[in-house]
Formats: C-alpha cells, sequence, structure tokens
C-alpha cells in the first residue's frame, strides 16, 4: 500500500477516535490537534498559499478563513500544544469532546469533513 498523507492522516484521525473511546483524553486531544493542523496543512497547499513552519501555516490559516473558524483554530491549537506538550494539562471528558467537536467543525470548514 502506498501511504499517502491522506492515508496518513486517516490513519493518525482512527487512532485518535480509538484512544478518546478508551478515556486517553490528553493522547486524543494531541492527535486531533495534529489531524487539523495537517488538514490545514493540505488546505494552505491546494489553496497555493506558502507557509515555512506551523507557526507560519496557523497565521497563514487564520488570515484565509472567517472569523469562527479563526477562534476555533487558536482556541485548537493552544489546547492540542498544551495536551502534547504539558505533562500537568488536564481535560475533562466533556473539555475533550468540545475540542473534538471544535476540530471536527475546522476540518469540515476547509472541505475535508467526512461525509
Amino acid at each position: 500500500m502506498k501511504h499517502t498523507k491522506l492515508n496518513r492522516i486517516d490513519l493518525k484521525l482512527k487512532s485518535a477516535k480509538c484512544l478518546l473511546k478508551e478515556g486517553f483524553n490528553l493522547d486524543a486531544t494531541s492527535l486531533y490537534w495534529q489531524v487539523t493542523r495537517d488538514y490545514i496543512f493540505l488546505f494552505l497547499t491546494s489553496k497555493g498559499i506558502q507557509f515555512s513552519s506551523t507557526n507560519d501555516a496557523i497565521l497563514q490559516a487564520i488570515l484565509h478563513v472567517d472569523e469562527v473558524t479563526r477562534t476555533r483554530i487558536i482556541q485548537s491549537e493552544i489546547i492540542g500544544t498544551l495536551a502534547e506538550w504539558d505533562e500537568f494539562f488536564t481535560l475533562s471528558s466533556l473539555q475533550t469532546n468540545n475540542f473534538v467537536n471544535n476540530c471536527n467543525l475546522i476540518i469540515n470548514t476547509l472541505g475535508y469533513g467526512e461525509n
């Protein structure tokens, strides 16, 4: 099987869903943010918008989406990064589900949502 970016993203998403189902909130949150970030990269690339780093990609993305999506991206980046890097950060199941919904809304707005 040839591995493509979309295959990799799909596998990450499936893994995130499994982690969420088993109650691994921070791991699921981190992985959902990685998936969302990957879709942001694809979105920018598909629009011919160049970026040189993750930070630059986030800045470019918020310049090319509506205000609601911009807010969702900023919130998701903060929470996703904390989930990945801050060993003392915690999220309840409700907070995790809200985060996941936020990521799904971003992905849908970028045109990559599930049908």
